[in-house]
């Protein structure tokens, strides 16, 4: 995932001269506890906006995101994207062509009923492919994809029909505007983090 990274401006050096020698020495650890805390409300922000930017999210999904925390040595926070979630989920925040792993991917064929996130359970799949009018290929003779197909008499011949279709991409439109909300959210509660950090660290 692109490495976008949002500045929080955090005037230093004027804060500095309001403040005693102690206060000073805490300046560090109040920036990175602000940075900290910011980050965290940006996560959340994420996992609120994630099932309203995206169709019926798995649970897997929803907790796909984590943070960072910022040290005094290092000032930085991270918001990031899991890696198994990134997997699939780097292309509802970028959009783009997805190739599979394998050969080919999967998609319901429309006879096929999927789980209630519209996904294909792996059961369903092997007790699927087990039953004897179900064929995995090419249909003969025909201008059909490859795929899983079910066979079902008719009178005077056998129809056919899709329960999973193979296929070699799928391209996918930007939904999920991660960085916007991670922005908005830094932009909007720093400065709050900010005094509460302040004074949880020097009110003790």
């Amino acid at each position: 995932m692109p490495k976008d990274f949002i500045s929080i401006n955090i005037n230093a050096k004027q804060i500095s001269s309001w403040l005693n020698d102690v206060e000073k020495k805490e300046l560090p650890f109040i920036t990175a506890m602000t940075l900290t805390y910011t980050a965290k409300d940006a996560q959340a922000e994420l996992t609120k906006q994630i099932p309203l930017q995206l169709r019926e999210p798995t649970p897997f999904t929803r907790k796909g995101t984590g943070i960072t925390p910022a040290k005094k040595t290092r000032l930085v926070s991270t918001v990031f994207i899991k890696d198994k979630q990134e997997d699939y989920l780097i292309y509802q925040v970028e959009g783009g062509t997805r190739k599979p792993r394998n050969r080919v991917m999967l998609t319901p064929g429309g006879n096929l009923k999927t789980n209630k996130y519209g996904n294909i359970p792996r059961t369903r799949m092997k007790t699927l492919t087990g039953k004897q009018n179900v064929f995995v290929g090419k249909p003969k003779g025909r201008n059909l994809p490859s795929g899983v197909w079910s066979r079902h008499p008719a009178k005077n011949s056998k129809r056919i029909k899709p329960e999973v279709i193979f296929i070699n991409s799928a391209t996918y439109k930007q939904k999920l505007d991660f960085f916007g909300i991670v922005r908005d959210e830094a932009q909007s509660k720093a400065q709050t983090n900010f005094t509460r950090s302040f004074r949880r660290v020097l009110d003790k």
